[in-house]
C-alpha cells in the first residue's frame, strides 16, 4: 500500500521536468473540497457529503478525502479503501476510484480517474442545491424563485459569449461573494476578503 505522499518504486521514471510547467501544488497538500461529492455504486448511493477534502497523494491531482460517516460501510469494507485512524487524515477514508461505478461533483458526473485539479482549470458545473443572494436583506437572487427589485451597482457580472469550455454559463449571473450575503441551503457562507471588496467595506 502506497500512503500520502510516498512514492511507489515501480512507477518511478525520470522525466525532464524543465519541458513542463512546475506543479501547482506538491504531495501531500490538502484543501477543503467546496462542491458536494457523491459516488454511485451497484445503482445506489454510496458516498454523499458536504466535507470532502483534497489531498494530493501525488503533486498532479487530488484525490478525494471523505469523513467515514458520509460513506456506506460496505465501501468502507472494501479491501482497496483507505480508512485513517489517527494522524492529520484521522476519522477520513480514501475510497479507490474504480471501487465504484460513477463519481458526481455537485450534479455533474467525474470522468477521467481523478477530481479535476481546482488549479489546473475553472470549471461551470450545475448543482440543484438551494442557494440564495442578498444585499442588505433584500433577497437579490435565489434558485427556482423570480426576484424584482431596485438595481444594485457593481456586485454581479455574467458573460453573454463565454469560451467555449464554459459555454454553459452563458446568460447566468454571477455576484461578487464579496459584495453579497450568500445563503448556500440555507446556511450564510462567509464572505471572502479579496481585491474585490467594495471601497465602503471595512
Amino acid at each position: 500500500m502506497v500512503r500520502v505522499g510516498e512514492v511507489n518504486p515501480a512507477e518511478a521514471r525520470v522525466v525532464d521536468s524543465s519541458r513542463y510547467p512546475p506543479n501547482l501544488s506538491e504531495a501531500g497538500f490538502v484543501q477543503p473540497c467546496p462542491r458536494r461529492i457523491r459516488a454511485m455504486r451497484d445503482g445506489a448511493i454510496v458516498l454523499d457529503t458536504l466535507s470532502a477534502s483534497y489531498v494530493w497523494e501525488v503533486p498532479h491531482y487530488p484525490a478525494y478525502y471523505v469523513p467515514v460517516e458520509d460513506v456506506d460501510p460496505a465501501v468502507v469494507a472494501l479491501e482497496s479503501t483507505q480508512a485513517f485512524e489517527t494522524g492529520p487524515f484521522a476519522g477520513l477514508v480514501h475510497v479507490a476510484w474504480d471501487a465504484v461505478d460513477s463519481w458526481f461533483e455537485e450534479d455533474e458526473e467525474v470522468y477521467g480517474g481523478h477530481p479535476r485539479s481546482p488549479y489546473a482549470r475553472v470549471d461551470a458545473i450545475r448543482s440543484s442545491r438551494h442557494i440564495r443572494v442578498e444585499s442588505g436583506g433584500v433577497v437579490l437572487a435565489e434558485s427556482a424563485a423570480p426576484v424584482s427589485g431596485k438595481a444594485h451597482r457593481d456586485i454581479a457580472w455574467s458573460y453573454s459569449h463565454p469560451n467555449v469550455a464554459v459555454a454553459a454559463i452563458a446568460g447566468l449571473v454571477a455576484f461578487y461573494d464579496e459584495r453579497v450575503d450568500t445563503f448556500l441551503d440555507g446556511v450564510p457562507v462567509t464572505r471572502p476578503r479579496t481585491k474585490f471588496h467594495g471601497e465602503d467595506e471595512s
